[in-house]
């Protein structure tokens, strides 16, 4: 009985152990692996500057990272990820460029069975220049449908209304291709349609048309009340500012080899704006102001480059010119002017001081004092927009008792820019050399 008994047992325990054997042979199956970052961590948006910034995932396994560029670093703990990134610095002279790179999130194994090949996530991390000046006031870009304005007042921006119903619609043009790739630049045709008036140009206001729901009284040359300007015509009055634009100007249409007498680039001169312009074979950037009695605004300080020993570089001598950089700033609190050029200043000069006092986009009122022929600061309130491809203009009819009121008005403008303009910007401070140089060798063709 005995021996049964242990032989039963023995047996038994074979069995056991032959179990056992069968289950570690066959695990649980695991659940399959995956790796989830929301939409809007897909994309890191890093500052210039160096520092960090973290981002969670989603899994159902321990994570591994990993970055295909040396500026940024990655590291992880549980879910969280965390992106260590060094300073993209502007050297004078280099081209600089935004920086971009990927970042790999993927699911370790658990052992040798557990398939994790497709349990991954590409996070893309693109990094700002840093110091790059930012166009607070307007940062006009392009598109396939058109002009936009990226600057934090997000300004309308329209095609300027042709100057009579008998005339044909003359639109700018978006194009991309040529030096600047993929990126939409705007093409002006600078056509004149009738004298020195036409459609194929760009127009942002001054003159704040929402809130302006009554004409008021119009005496022949000012509203009572005035028109009220917009952000934009109040950051431009009194205060510090830069304009920037880039261009490729070529011969113009109706005057093919020789030196155009004048045509606006960025420009709203006409009538007590700021504008940067090309006057026979000049550069120039025009401030106008108040002057001390306080009604006639006949004043303005230009400051001028000579470009005529470089005309074909400006289209302005039968050739399609080259790509121009153009910086024109104001500082208030010296009162100067600088102009730059291609990331160089050409030219300064320091205003007297009734400019920094008094400098502004009108929007005055009231009687004329003088001779209303030599222009008075009331007459001038009509300037209410700046024109990029030509100057700004108003309604002819204005002596007439039929002032321009609205961005309708079939007024036009004049003086028009034919070739391609890259970009229009105007900031909220006069820029520095070192930063007029850094925009040109960011913005310049490679």
């Amino acid at each position: 009985m005995t021996k049964f008994v242990r032989f039963f047992m023995f047996v038994a325990l074979i069995c056991v152990a032959f179990s056992c054997k069968d289950d570690e042979e066959k695990p649980t199956p695991l659940v399959k692996a995956y790796v989830e970052v929301a939409v809007a961590d897909a994309t890191q948006l890093l500052p210039g500057s160096s520092g960090t910034q973290t981002f969670t995932v989603e899994s159902n396994r321990e994570l591994e990272v990993s970055s295909d560029v040396g500026w940024c670093t990655v590291s992880v703990s549980g879910k969280t990820v965390t992106l260590t990134f060094t300073e993209n610095s502007y050297v004078p002279g280099a081209k600089p460029a935004k920086r971009a790179g990927i970042v790999t999130v993927k699911a370790k194994a658990v052992n040798a069975d557990d398939n994790v090949t497709d349990a991954k996530a590409n996070v893309t991390v693109d990094q700002e220049l840093f110091g790059l000046p930012k166009a607070e006031l307007l940062d006009m870009v392009f598109n396939a449908q058109g002009a936009v304005d990226n600057s934090p007042l997000a300004n309308p921006v329209y095609n300027v209304p042709k100057y009579s119903a008998a005339l044909p619609v003359d639109p700018v043009q978006f194009q991309k291709g040529g030096a600047y790739g993929d990126r939409y630049t705007a093409r002006f045709t600078g056509t004149h349609q009738d004298g020195d008036r036409g459609s194929c140009a760009l127009r942002v206001d001054f003159a704040d048309f929402k809130s302006h729901t009554t004409i008021g009284t119009y005496n022949g040359y000012g509203f009572t009340p005035p028109i009220p300007r917009n952000a934009l015509g109040e950051a431009l009055t009194g205060g510090s500012f830069s304009m920037e634009v880039l261009c490729r100007p070529e011969t113009p249409p109706d005057e093919a080899g020789s030196l155009r007498s004048r045509y606006g680039i960025f420009d709203a001169s006409q009538y007590a704006g700021p504008g940067i312009f090309i006057d026979g074979g000049q550069l120039r950037f025009n401030l106008p102001y108040q002057k001390a009695d306080g009604v006639r605004a006949s004043e303005a300080a230009v400051i001028s480059h000579d470009i005529t020993e470089v005309s074909a570089d400006w289209g302005l001598d039968g050739a399609s010119g080259n790509y121009q950089h153009v910086i024109a700033t104001f500082d208030k609190e010296t009162h100067t002017m600088r102009l730059y050029l291609n990331g160089v200043q050409v030219e300064e000069a320091l205003t007297n001081a009734d400019i920094a006092s008094a400098y502004r986009v009108s929007n005055a009122s009231g009687t004329p004092a003088g001779n209303p022929a030599e222009g008075t600061w009331a007459e001038h309130n009509l300037c209410q927009w700046i024109c990029i491809g030509g100057v700004n203009r108003r309604s002819d009819a204005a002596y007439a008792g039929a002032p321009h009121i609205n961005k309708d008005d079939a007024n036009g403008a004049m003086r028009l820019f034919t070739g391609e303009i890259v970009l229009a910007r105007i900031y909220n401070k006069a820029l520095t050399a070192t930063e007029a140089q850094f925009l040109y060798d960011y913005e310049r063709p490679e």
